[in-house]
C-alpha cells in the first residue's frame, strides 16, 4: 500500500473525536430545544398575567368613560375546557332579572392557559350595591360602578394549587397594582389606568 493510498484510506472516515464532537453539539441544542420547550408554559401564564392586567385597566377606563357598569365573571376549568373569564355589562333597562348581566361587545372572553386558575379575593367584606338591582341573583366578582369606583379586590393566578407570579390588586378607584393598599408605594402595572 503506497501512500497516497493510504493517506485516501485514513480521510475516508472520521475520527473518534470528531464523532464526539458532533455528539456534544447535539447534546447541547437538544438542551436548549428541551429549555425553550419546558419554558413556554411559564410564559404563556406570564403574558396571561399582563394581559389580564393591561385589560383591568382599560375596563376601568371604558367603565368610567361611558357610565358603564361592567363587571368580571371567572368560570372554572372543566374537563375538556379550560379556565375563562367574561366581562359582563349590565343591562338595567331588561325586564328580565337573569338577563340582566350580559357577555360585553367590546370586550371579548379570555381563555387563560391550561390548568391555571383565576381566583378573586374580595379586599373588603361586603359590596354596596348602589341600586336593588344589585342584590338579587348573582353578581360577578369583581364591578366597576360607572362612576369611577371598582369593587377593590385581590386577583391571582393559581398552577397545581400553587400561586403563580405576583398578585394583582385593584383598589377601589381602578388601579392596578402588585402590593395591596397601593397608593404612591406598589408598582403600578399600567400607568395609563
Amino acid at each position: 500500500m503506497g501512500l497516497n493510498a493510504y493517506k485516501a484510506f485514513r480521510q475516508s472516515g472520521f475520527t473518534l473525536i470528531e464523532v464526539m464532537l458532533v455528539i456534544v453539539i447535539i447534546s447541547i441544542f437538544a438542551g436548549m430545544v428541551s429549555l425553550a420547550v419546558g419554558g413556554t408554559h411559564e410564559r404563556q401564564v406570564k403574558l396571561a398575567q399582563e394581559q389580564l392586567a393591561n385589560q383591568l385597566s382599560m375596563v376601568n377606563l371604558e367603565a368610567t368613560d361611558q357610565g358603564k357598569v361592567l363587571g368580571l365573571v371567572v368560570h372554572d376549568a372543566t374537563a375538556t375546557q379550560p379556565a375563562t373569564y367574561q366581562w359582563v355589562e349590565y343591562q338595567k333597562n331588561q325586564p328580565d332579572r337573569d338577563k340582566r348581566w350580559l357577555p360585553s361587545a367590546s370586550l371579548k372572553m379570555q381563555t387563560l392557559p391550561g390548568e391555571v386558575q383565576l381566583r378573586i379575593s374580595p379586599l373588603q367584606t361586603q359590596l354596596t350595591p348602589t341600586a336593588a338591582d344589585f342584590t338579587q341573583g348573582d353578581l360577578p366578582q369583581i364591578l366597576w360602578w360607572g362612576n369611577g369606583e371598582v369593587t377593590p379586590v385581590r386577583l391571582q393566578l393559581w398552577y397545581q394549587n400553587r400561586p403563580l407570579g405576583n398578585a394583582l390588586y385593584l383598589n377601589e378607584l381602578g388601579r392596578v397594582s402588585t402590593q395591596e393598599g397601593q397608593g404612591t408605594q406598589g408598582q403600578i402595572v399600567n400607568e395609563s389606568s
